[in-house]
């Protein structure tokens, strides 16, 4: 399975056993589609892929302490006489699918007016992703962003999926000027986590032994510091992320920040839900995403403005198709059709 660094001009391949051994977990115990088989998990119930090449991306090389981040932007979609700054989305996929598959929620969001930036993992020396420098290049040119006119300096906000959704809620715990937050099925409590593992197992091994790994996928902890608004979407059947953890983390912002204005924090519970619902139920992936446009929409703007602009190289990044597999057609961003 080949994972797309933006970070690099190649395409890394994730250690395969590494890969094998998340699929098993993640996929365990999937449930069949409305046709009656199994489907490719995909990112297009909400946006077909034919649609997917009408916003094309813009590369861009965002110079911060990390190095130079390579980030691709979606420029929101709006009337042509506004001149008003559109709110930002920065988006963190599953570290363990393939980064191409997230084009088209970048897309659905430039199609609701958002500008949308997305942040590919980093690889480590062995090839697979790594926490650390992930989330350190993460903060960076987020922070960036977040002085630049590539988008409302006020309105800046993170959209995660599954140990994406992890990060984005741990960020939202640091001094980042975040506005608000947006987590599809994140794991959150790593400590209750391990304890309802039934047995040992690689997985259980792989997370457990990595320091890295355990503080960005334990959330719960930075839960005294979160003062943006957060949606975590999740479903209640959920048996690799369990929703308890989704809703203790929103019981405790909401105690511990419930004096504090324009605080909101809700979780979204998908009946019959497992994880990646969003890619195997059209009509829950459509529900949820109505939500997260819905709560992106009403956050409250940063009561602040910077004038720093950040430094971006446009030329610096090859474009997107280049780095794809020489067998993906130039426009398709992922090898997969419309569902029928």
């Amino acid at each position: 399975m080949t994972i797309f660094r933006r970070s690099s001009c190649s395409i890394m391949t994730l250690n395969a056993s590494v890969i094998a051994l998340l699929a098993t977990a993640l996929l365990a115990g999937a449930p069949a589609t409305t046709t009656g088989k199994e489907q490719p998990l995909r990112h297009d119930l909400v946006l077909p892929v034919s649609d997917w090449s009408a916003i094309p991306s813009r590369p861009l090389s965002i110079y911060t302490d990390e190095g130079i981040i390579l980030v691709h932007r979606f420029p929101a979609v709006t009337d042509a006489q506004s001149h008003e700054m559109t709110p930002g989305v920065v988006v963190i996929p599953d570290p363990f699918a393939e980064a191409a598959e997230y084009i088209g929620v970048c897309i659905a969001l430039a199609r609701a007016g958002f500008s949308a930036f997305l942040i590919p993992w980093q690889a480590g020396p062995d090839g697979a992703p790594d926490p650390a420098l992930s989330s350190r290049r993460a903060i960076a040119a987020i922070n960036k962003l977040s002085y630049s006119a590539l988008a409302d300096q006020r309105k800046l906000m993170i959209l995660g999926y599954c140990a994406g959704g992890s990060m984005a809620l741990t960020l939202v715990g640091t001094s980042l000027d975040i506005a608000a937050v947006v987590a599809y099925y994140p794991l959150i409590n790593l400590d209750a986590w391990q304890a309802s593992q039934p047995a040992a197992n690689d997985l259980l091994t792989l997370i457990s032994n990595n320091a890295n790994w355990n503080l960005l996928l334990n959330p719960i902890a930075t839960t005294a510091n979160v003062k943006a608004p957060v949606l975590i979407h999740h479903g209640d059947a959920d048996s690799w992320a369990p929703a308890a953890a989704a809703a203790e983390f929103i019981a405790a912002i909401s105690q511990q920040n419930s004096a504090t204005a324009g605080r909101n924090a809700e979780l979204n519970l998908i009946p019959s839900g497992q994880h990646f619902f969003d890619q195997r139920d059209r009509q829950a992936a459509q529900t949820a995403w109505n939500k997260t446009i819905s709560f992106f929409q009403n956050a409250p703007r940063l009561g602040r403005s910077r004038t720093d602009v950040v430094q971006i190289d446009p030329d610096n990044m090859p474009p997107l198709d280049a780095q794809l597999p020489q067998d993906m057609p130039p426009a398709g961003f992922a090898p997969m059709t419309d569902q029928q």
